[in-house]
This record gives structure tokens, sequence and C-alpha cells, in this order.
């Protein structure tokens, strides 16, 4: 995955990056700090675990469901 360098301009990366030979512009943790989950809002992070932590089971049952067949 990349964005193509003029796209990356026009996101307001930090600072200039070199293309690939492919045109695209390889991006890193200081271009996307926002899109990325250390920017997410702690309310964010908690759903994210809970949601996580409360499928586990369901998949765990299941397989233990459809391997006793």
């Amino acid at each position: 995955m990349g964005v193509k360098g003029p796209e990356m301009a026009a996101g307001g990366g930090s600072h200039e990056k070199e293309q690939r030979s492919d045109g695209k512009v390889e991006l890193t943790e200081d271009d996307a700090e926002e899109k990325l989950g250390y920017a997410y809002p702690g309310w964010k992070k908690w759903m994210i675990l809970v949601r996580q932590a409360l499928s586990t089971p369901g998949v765990n049952a299941d397989t233990t469901r459809l391997s006793s067949y």
C-alpha cells in the first residue's frame, strides 16, 4: 500500500519524502499519526478492547463444538 506523491503533499506530510520506483511514497508514524491507534481517545481504545474480549469466548466455544463431531 502506498500514497502517490501528490496525495502525500495534499495530506500535509511533515517533510519531503523520496518516491519509490512505482511512484508511491511510504508513510511513517510521523506522517500519519492522527490515523494510527496512538491518536485514538481512551474511550475508543477501551471499546475495541471490550469488543475483542467479548468475542473471543464465542469463537473458542464454536471451535470446541465443531471439533467434537
